[in-house]
């Protein structure tokens, strides 16, 4: 979805209009953050920002994709080990989560959104998103070790429900935290689905 409107204003102008999106909506969420709160957060009036996107739902969705973006641009080449690579995509969008003012609440919200349409356009925005870093974050990864019974597919659902899931219980703690925890939880899945060997 393009925004031309948007894009005609200086960089300095859209970063602090996208800081003050992710800072409003990251707190609130979605259904009670009001377009009002936004603008006073950038000082811009809101007819310049319907101007821009046309109502709160596009704007919503263009952080939603803004953040996607950033995420994918650091996406790397992981090694050999699929866990290894786990843990290295989470320190990455950690980097990003720290970049941007608000980012991190705001990826947040999205995780305990609950208005299912916007839920599912999310869920869809982020598949396309997902598919092109993992593709490049697995390049590499030595599957023989997984056991037999179990496939890149069984290990790369399981691993992302546990990832969302924690993030979801643990929201309100330090990203530093959060990130302890999944490396735990990857310490044992590692034990449940690799072959004896490489544990």
């Amino acid at each position: 979805m393009a925004f031309p409107n948007f894009e005609k204003i200086s960089a300095e102008k859209q970063q602090r209009i996208v800081n003050a999106g992710f800072v409003a909506f990251g707190k609130n969420g979605y259904e009670k953050t009001s377009i009002g709160e936004v603008v006073e957060l950038c000082g811009i009036s809101k007819a310049s920002l319907f101007h821009y996107f046309g109502n709160k739902h596009d704007f919503y969705l263009y952080l939603y994709d803004f953040a996607c973006d950033r995420i994918i641009e650091h996406a790397c080449e992981g090694g050999p080990d699929f866990f290894e690579c786990l843990i290295l995509s989470n320190k990455a969008k950690l980097q990003v989560m720290q970049s941007y003012n608000g980012l991190y609440d705001f990826l947040l919200g999205v995780i305990t959104e609950n208005d299912l349409d916007l839920q599912n356009e999310l869920f869809r925005r982020n598949q396309q998103a997902v598919g092109t870093s993992l593709q490049l974050l697995f390049k590499n990864v030595k599957w023989d070790k997984l056991k037999p019974e179990v496939t890149p597919d069984i290990a790369i659902e399981l691993t992302s429900y546990v990832s969302s899931g924690l993030v979801r219980a643990h929201a309100h703690e330090a990203p530093e935290q959060i990130d302890a925890h999944l490396k735990l939880m990857f310490d044992l899945l590692r034990t449940a689905l690799y072959k004896p060997e490489f544990v």
